[in-house]
């Protein structure tokens, strides 16, 4: 399977190494169909499809074990749930959004501002 990573699983960041075993594909991009959230903890995905941006991240190839694994550590699928996701170039990819709904209020304060990302068609 083909997990598109986001936040601290991607290479360099504080939990990659829970990626032990996956192969590296290469950087990726979404449609700009979706929004990234700081909640303190971590940061969330979360579908966007009126205001949404091309979030960056990376591609690996993830075989069965190592998905349950991080299915665990992603609370799957009550905390995030693995969805499939529309990368830029077309190719398929799964990633987890976040599955519990985040308060109006704060969506403004919580969007993570990253350089836009471009999209190829």
């Amino acid at each position: 399977m083909i997990l598109f990573v986001y936040g601290t699983l991607r290479r360099g960041k504080s939990n990659h190494h829970l990626m032990a075993g996956a192969e590296y594909l290469g950087d990726a991009v979404t449609l700009p169909r979706y929004r990234l959230h700081d909640l303190k903890l971590y940061v969330v995905m979360v579908q966007d499809e009126a205001a949404g941006d091309a979030v960056p991240g990376e591609l690996f190839r993830v075989g069965d074990r190592l998905l349950a694994e991080l299915d665990t550590f992603e609370g799957h699928p009550d905390l995030f749930r693995r969805t499939p996701v529309e990368l830029a170039d077309g190719k398929p990819a799964e990633a987890y959004l976040y599955a519990r709904p985040i308060a109006a209020a704060t969506l403004s304060a919580t969007t993570v501002s990253r350089p836009k990302a471009t999209v190829r068609n």
